[in-house]
């Protein structure tokens, strides 16, 4: 791709290089001419100087009496490269060059029209052609659907002239009526009414379609009440004073009676989430009567999907109107997810419950016709603060060596070692009064759940071992240890390294036993416990 581009790359720098280079050429070539008659006018200027110095002399030594003086007078200022002739070998071509330039500015100030003739009248000057194009569209709008207008012929010509003192330039608006005038048509003064770019009429006066017009505009106002804002047409109505045909003259209170038209009907709107019946009235600028006349048993607060009949009003100059609305709106609350070792990997449990919040927007409503075509927020602000939803992620992964050991408890405890198996169930051996979890020595225990540390120290039977006092008044016993880790007194939570797997006091090899003390009765761990059970 590269191999084929370069070539091109290179063609395309040599094409646009050649204008540049001609210039280049073309300067230098300036500049060496220029430096040639410089340097030959001064060699001129010297030689003439040069010459008129050794005539001098040679007149001098030639001529001695009165009379030579009078001829080497003449000599010198006449004679073949006297000084008459040298002034003149310069004077004539400057007087030709100040001749021209003269004639050259004379022709840049001169004013020239274009001489426009129509059907072969010539009617006046104008700018530029364009003027006559402005001219022939003005006519042809004043004269659409005028019975006259096939009588106008727009076949035209164009001069240019020079103009004089007394002559004028005409506007479009004046070529157009002499257009007119030039066709024998009827005309007479008037003003073309014109909404959407299309004529409407001609009227002898704009007066009563004025008043129409603000009368309609004042009565929709007292309608919408105070929080109407802009109230203004969608279209302008343009006015054009000049000459028309006679026959397009219409009565202005018909035409007013036009502009001012509207037409009333219905239509259904399906209503969104949320809507009720006055927010629905609202954006259809009717009341909540009228809605309410159209729909029996209209519920205020609108389902989802309802279909509503709302009335429509239609005006052949639609009404726009703007309305500053403060509505609040939900603000939805964000998810933050939390990883603990107090629970099971896996699992989830919700730590605060989400609240959505409220914002309150500043919005400019625009109606066309009393229907909402657009919204604007031009700003907001919380008005309450969402709270978020926070859950705790589990990520504690202690399990038995073997997913063959399956508890099936509550769930209330996490496993509590990393690892293990149960070597002595709780009730064996004569009334076993614990849980016995055989592990490799060193291995970690686990706080079952959060609690305070109620024991850690030595006892025979028990060697070192930990007693957690639980926030529901349960107990659980860490015995056997090697090493403990925490104090009494001490804040732990589910998951927490408590101690390490040992055989100290009672024991016959590394073990930990795990008692459940409910109300200080020894109870089965099991019961409690939840491990591969789902």
């Amino acid at each position: 791709m590269r191999k084929i581009q370069l070539p091109v790359i290179r063609g395309i720098c040599r094409i646009l290089l050649l204008p540049l280079r001609a210039v280049l050429l073309l300067l230098g070539d300036l500049v060496y001419l220029l430096g040639r008659a410089v340097s030959a006018g001064f060699r001129g200027i010297c030689g003439f100087f040069r010459r008129r110095h050794d005539t001098a002399e040679n007149a001098v030594r030639q001529y001695r009496t009165r009379h030579s003086v009078l001829r080497l007078l003449g000599s010198v200022i006449a004679g073949e490269n006297g000084i008459l002739r040298s002034v003149l070998r310069y004077a004539v071509p400057l007087t030709c060059c100040a001749l021209l330039w003269t004639v050259v500015q004379q022709g840049v100030h001169q004013q020239y029209g274009v001489a426009v003739a129509v059907d072969g009248k010539t009617l006046g000057m104008i700018a530029d052609e364009s003027a006559y194009m402005e001219a022939e569209e003005i006519v042809r709008r004043r004269l659409d659907s005028a019975e006259d207008a096939e009588q106008v012929d727009f076949s035209r010509s164009f001069q240019l002239q020079r103009l004089g003192e007394s002559d004028m330039l005409l506007t479009s608006g004046q070529l157009a009526e002499m257009m007119m005038q030039n066709a024998g048509i009827e005309l007479t003064e008037g003003c073309g009414v014109y909404v959407r770019d299309e004529m409407q009429g001609v009227v002898t006066d704009t007066h009563p379609i004025e008043a129409a017009l603000t009368r309609q505009l004042s009565a929709f106002c007292n309608k919408l009440g105070e929080d109407a804002e802009q109230v203004h047409y969608a279209d302008t109505v343009r006015y054009e004073y000049g000459l028309f045909p006679a026959e397009r003259i219409t009565d202005a209170q018909a035409l007013a009676n036009k502009l001012t038209a509207a037409t009333h009907s219905t239509r259904i709107y399906t209503a969104g989430s949320g809507e009720t019946v006055k927010s629905v009235a609202a954006r259809f600028s009717v009341t909540a009567d009228e809605l309410n006349a159209l729909n029996d048993g209209l519920p205020v607060i609108i389902p989802q999907g309802t279909r509503i009949t709302v009335p429509v009003t239609t005006h052949f100059m639609p009404i726009v109107y703007t309305r500053r609305v403060s509505p609040l709106s939900m603000v939805d609350f964000d998810t933050v997810r939390t990883e603990t070792n107090t629970l099971p990997e896996g699992r989830e449990e919700l730590v605060v419950r989400g609240v959505k919040g409220e914002r309150r927007s500043h919005q400019i409503i625009t109606y066309t016709d009393g229907v909402q075509t657009s919204v604007e927020t031009i700003g907001s602000e919380l008005t309450v603060q969402p709270i978020d939803r926070e859950i705790a992620v589990g990520t504690f992964h202690a399990q038995p060596y073997s997913t063959d050991t399956v508890i099936d408890g509550i769930g209330k405890y996490v496993w509590p070692v990393d690892g293990g198996r149960i070597t002595c169930p709780f009730g064996a051996a004569g009334g076993h009064i614990g849980l016995d979890i055989g592990a490799a020595e060193y291995s970690e225990i686990y706080a079952a759940d959060g609690g305070e540390v109620q024991y850690a120290g030595w006892e025979p039977g028990y060697g070192n071992f930990v007693i957690l006092l639980h926030d529901d008044g349960y107990q659980t016993v860490y015995g056997h240890c090697v090493e403990v880790f925490v104090n009494p007194g001490m804040r732990v939570e589910r998951g927490d390294v408590i101690a390490l797997v040992g055989s100290t006091g009672d024991s016959t090899g590394p073990h930990l036993h795990f008692e459940v003390r409910e109300n200080g009765v020894r109870v089965d761990p099991a019961l409690y416990l939840r491990v591969n059970a789902d």
